[in-house]
């Protein structure tokens, strides 16, 4: 069965219907999901990863589990997440997982940024600062400082989370 077809006929149904018959592709290409993710919930993955979260969506209902990427580095006593996490390893196959960026992309995405900017002098700084020593907290340091251009990063930044997010579904 082609999965484009298949998810072509999925238009008037109802979310019950829906989900059945998302769940039964999934079934059918275990390795391959086709599976559009609403919007919102894409949007949600990405701040999470943002947060440097790992995400988990479940399979079955498309509810959203997550937790730090890092968390055995945090050094409690009790991990807060240690249900969601046991909750996950339990049944791995049940969930798509999703990774945030390392640390090579995000770089990569704040020298693109860098270089979309038309003011001049603050171009030059955001690159100057990029070819630096602690390059992600001087750019911060920076951005910050930065005006107007201090919500157009976030703006960039989100987006190119979504696109990251767009990219492991495919």
């Amino acid at each position: 069965m082609n999965p484009c077809l298949f998810l072509s006929i999925l238009d008037g149904l109802t979310i019950r219907e829906i989900k059945t018959c998302l769940y039964l592709l999934v079934s059918y290409q275990p390795k391959k999901y086709i599976v559009k993710l609403k919007e919102h919930l894409i949007r949600e993955i990405a701040g999470e990863l943002e947060c440097g979260n790992l995400c988990f969506v479940n399979k079955a209902d498309f509810s959203l589990e997550y937790y730090p990427a890092n968390y055995d580095d945090m050094g409690w006593e009790e991990n807060p997440w240690q249900d969601v996490i046991d909750k996950i390893k339990k049944k791995p196959k049940d969930y798509l997982e999703f990774e945030p960026m390392d640390s090579n992309q995000s770089f990569k995405i704040m020298r693109e940024f860098a270089e979309l900017i038309a003011k001049d002098n603050l171009q030059d700084e955001l690159i100057k600062t990029l070819n630096r020593s602690s390059p992600f907290r001087n750019f911060k340091n920076v951005i910050d400082n930065s005006g107007e251009f201090r919500q157009k990063w976030f703006d960039f930044r989100d987006e190119q989370y979504i696109i990251w997010v767009n990219n492991q579904i495919n």
